[in-house]
């Protein structure tokens, strides 16, 4: 993003004016003060700088400017929160560029297009019978027009062509398909939009209101470059709130289970759109909680979901609980029948996922008290637990497989030891999970500050900073040294804004609430920790290359390697 994009937008909005529209505050000395709308707690420990144009939370350590705000409380990627905020400040991010508008945005621009059509249907006298179906299902008006449902008479091309909308573009987005003719996918059926986590339509379902077995009760739009499957949770503009608040996702299989919950007060609750859970929808999900329920139907479809999604959501390391509603009955039907408060007390006391799948394993005939039994039971959990990344994790619920079969849990882990052995010997991550920073990260970036805050000292001392000490944020590192250079130092307050990770916006913002003062001493040893790290690195890179000449033979290389290894020994020592 252009810097003179970010501070037209910064002139236009405060952050305080968003961050109100999601938690109150109230004046707590030079800044404001509420509960922290990112999670949940009953003491205000979030705060908003004014005039920094900050907010940090005590209580959660997430903190930011504005940008970041909007991308923690809405789960938006950054550029999706700077067009939403741009919209907002009523500035054309596409009229600052002299290329056409894109094909993802010809794209949602038919899909909005086909979605007020549909909706205005509804709403029509040729949407009654579509009205009256939706009231027999329990659906309220209101609710119908959050979740915009709509209606298609089959009418739409005309309509597009009455209005000179590109008809191209409607076709590009699956609404219409072209061969011979152009024709609508979805006539006379009632139409679920598909939204993306930032609420922009992507694409479509349709319920027949037929009732010949002929015809598929519901259709979908194609995969198109705005729409994949795999990267929809559908819902979740809707819920992402509540789940974050709640820090728990309720994962259903069907458009009406999370209409019909949602309007009975249950907000926290999201469905795949029909496909396996996939890596990218367990990356967004996590945007907002590590905690997971399954609500599906207790019938062998249900069970079979909920097993088919178990290792998917396990190897990303979320907490997952399973509850399989009785009677076969899906979560709409079963509001609807027993009221929302039976099936809210049955939310609260859902088994965990280990408890469901011992119990799935005895289902199957098998007697855990015998010594076959316990050998399936082993077995059949192996392929659920075995994706397990965290060692600990896997190592608790061994022990309790153990528990439950009686078996040694030493014995136990010999049957899991390939998965063990897998994790133990991948490779490690060459990032950092966000959330975390290392302990180099966290020293480049107080660096960061302190040259931030002693811009006098920095210009005093500026040969003895090398560029070379930065290997966590090198480029960030450049751009603060150049500027240092040019006698334009980078104030505090504008340090978030180089970086592109949550968890270092965060730090930095905490620093600067926390005010904390820096001297020439912090300035000293800040870097001489740096350069103490620089040479420990190239002392292991010199390692490793005199161990190379050594197996080759190479005396020359070795004498060279050992003689400068030396030099930098002795370097680091005088440092110590």
């Amino acid at each position: 993003m252009p810097d003179e994009l970010a501070e037209e937008i910064r002139e236009r909005i405060r952050i305080e004016e968003v961050v109100q529209e999601y938690t109150t505050l109230k004046r707590s000395g030079t800044k404001l003060k509420g509960l922290c709308p990112l999670h949940q707690e009953k003491t205000p420990s979030f705060y908003v700088d004014p005039d920094k144009q900050l907010f940090y939370c005590f209580g959660c350590g997430k903190g930011g400017d504005l940008f970041t705000f909007l991308m923690e409380v809405e789960g938006l990627t950054f550029p999706e929160a700077v067009e939403r905020l741009a919209k907002r400040a009523g500035i054309s991010i596409e009229k600052r560029s002299s290329r056409s508008r894109s094909i993802r945005s010809k794209l949602i621009s038919a899909c909005e297009f086909a979605n007020a059509y549909f909706r205005n249907i509804i709403a029509s006298p040729e949407g009654k019978r579509a009205r009256e179906y939706l009231e027999r299902r329990g659906i309220l008006p209101e609710t119908a027009e959050k979740f915009q449902l709509g209606y298609s008479n089959g009418r739409l091309l005309q309509y597009a062509k009455n209005r000179s909308f590109p008809i191209e573009h409607l076709v590009s987005a699956g609404v219409l398909i072209k061969k011979e003719k152009t024709y609508e996918r979805f006539i006379r059926r009632v139409i679920f939009p598909i939204k993306d986590v930032a609420g922009r339509t992507v694409g479509f379902a349709g319920r027949t209101l037929d009732t010949s077995k002929d015809i598929a009760k519901y259709i979908n739009s194609p995969e198109t470059p705005v729409y994949h499957k795999s990267d929809i949770l559908y819902g979740l503009h809707l819920s992402k709130k509540e789940i974050a608040r709640k820090d728990l996702a309720i994962l259903v299989e069907g458009y009406f289970d999370i209409i019909t919950l949602f309007q009975a007060g249950i907000q926290n609750v999201v469905a795949a759109s029909g496909t396996a859970f996939t890596e990218r929808q367990s990356q967004i999900l996590s945007r907002f909680t590590k905690n997971v329920l399954l609500l599906f139907d207790g019938d062998e479809a249900g069970r079979k979901a909920a097993l088919r999604i178990i290792p998917s959501l396990l190897s990303q390391g979320f907490n997952l609980k399973v509850l399989l509603l009785p009677g076969g009955k899906d979560p709409d039907e079963f509001v609807r029948k027993n009221g929302v408060d039976t099936l809210s007390r049955m939310i609260e006391e859902a088994p965990d996922f280990f408890n469901f799948l011992v119990d799935e394993a005895k289902s199957r005939g098998y007697d855990t008290s015998t010594p076959a039994g316990k050998r399936f039971l082993i077995s059949f959990l192996k392929e659920y637990l075995s994706p397990i990344k965290s060692k600990a994790t896997l190592f608790i619920y061994l022990q309790e497989l153990s528990q439950v079969t009686g078996v040694p849990v030493d014995i136990v882990r010999q049957e899991f030891t390939g998965s063990i052995q897998k994790e133990a010997t991948a490779p490690p991550a060459k990032k950092k999970i966000q959330g975390e920073l290392d302990k180099q990260g966290i020293l480049e970036i107080t660096f960061f500050l302190i040259l931030s805050c002693l811009p006098e000292v920095a210009r005093e001392e500026k040969k003895r900073i090398k560029l070379e000490y930065f290997y966590q944020y090198p480029g960030i590192a450049k751009r603060v040294l150049e500027r240092l250079n040019e006698g334009r130092p980078i104030p505090k307050e504008k340090l978030p804004e180089l970086f592109t990770d949550l968890a270092s916006k965060a730090y930095i913002v905490r620093e600067i609430f926390a005010d904390v003062k820096f001297e020439k001493a912090s300035f000293n040893e800040t870097l001489k920790m740096l350069k103490l790290n620089h040479i420990t690195r190239r002392l292991k890179a010199m390692e490793s290359q005199i161990e190379e000449a050594e197996i080759a033979g190479d005396t020359a290389k070795l004498e060279e390697l050992t003689r400068a290894y030396s030099q930098l020994s002795s370097e680091k020592g005088k440092l110590l």
